[in-house]
């Protein structure tokens, strides 16, 4: 048979070949394709997926103990993937490669416009907190930076682009005060503030309770408050493998190492239910300012926008 085939694509010459590559293509992309009846299955995993704020602080041995606890605890075969880059994570949920995992607020908002996930579960920090704030700070030692009215043309840090602490809450007060300063994006919050302890930014947007009480630092604007991230599943995941997950989220935090590997995923105490509406308002404000927010940031960065009102089923 396969000599016939070879045969013919000699003698048709670059027609044929060309052919044969459009079909080879065909059947890789087939090939590629994830059969959803067997997901869960040893040889198609259910995938969760981390991006590099939860991911950052864990050991292999964390990621190896969340995979045997999903594992046994969803009764499915279950692979754990770290992305480095938030639309890289974004994309692979909407082409069903990740079906389900925690994301930023900015994330979940991006990927509940573009592929419609479903919120299930919402963390929950300190005493029991389910929405949070942050600071725009500075050095004690700064005398010329008291409020937004002194940052035009400063130097602020920021995670990067998709951080609602870091870049988004900020710009909306910056942009409300007609003010445009520079945003220096650093890849994290601990980083943010060693770039303004070394002195080469102005100011650092970051979590209120990373600075709270610290001498060091001067707070000039309190934003918030903000409603805590989301667990999701990807709108077309299985109704009973998603009612798995939550189930098997919900209680991690009953066993020690689950405690454990939960704080050191941006400091999660547990999980609880929640709705999509929990998220509506912070949305539309960003939907609603997004062109002015998004102009603060550099043209050389690649960034997914929040361009339509918000998704409910």
């Amino acid at each position: 048979m396969w000599q016939y085939i070879k045969y013919v694509i000699i003698f048709m010459g670059g027609f044929m070949k060309k052919n044969i590559i459009i079909f080879s293509m065909f059947l890789s992309f087939f090939a590629c394709s994830r059969n959803e009846n067997k997901v869960g299955l040893p040889d198609n995993p259910l995938v969760i997926g981390f991006s590099s704020s939860y991911f950052e602080k864990l050991t292999d041995n964390d990621i190896n103990f969340l995979e045997n606890y999903f594992s046994k605890d969803i009764g499915l075969s279950i692979k754990i993937k770290k992305f480095a880059n938030s639309v890289d994570l974004i994309k692979d949920i909407g082409a069903s490669k990740v079906d389900s995992g925690i994301l930023t607020l900015n994330e979940y908002f991006i990927a509940r416009q573009d592929y419609k996930v479903i919120p299930i579960l919402q963390a929950i920090r300190g005493k029991n907190e389910k929405e949070y704030y942050a600071d725009l700070v500075v050095l004690s030692s700064n005398k010329d930076i008291n409020s937004f009215n002194d940052l035009k043309g400063k130097k602020i840090a920021s995670r990067d682009p998709y951080s609602i602490s870091g870049f988004i809450l900020p710009s909306i007060f910056l942009v409300k005060a007609a003010i445009k300063p520079e945003f220096v994006f650093t890849g994290s919050h601990q980083e943010s503030l060693k770039k303004l302890e070394e002195g080469s930014v102005d100011t650092a947007s970051v979590y209120e309770h990373m600075v709270k009480g610290d001498k060091k630092f001067k707070v000039i604007q309190i934003m918030g408050p903000v409603p805590n991230e989301p667990w999701i599943c990807r709108k077309n995941l299985r109704k009973d493998y998603c009612q798995r997950i939550e189930n098997a989220v919900e209680s991690l935090n009953k066993t020690k190492e689950g405690r454990e590997i939960l704080l050191k995923m941006a400091d999660i105490k547990s999980f609880d239910k929640v709705s999509p509406q929990e998220y509506k308002e912070l949305y539309e404000i960003i939907y609603n300012m997004g062109k002015d927010i998004y102009s603060l940031v550099p043209d050389s960065v690649v960034l997914k926008k929040i361009n339509e009102p918000y998704y409910f089923d």
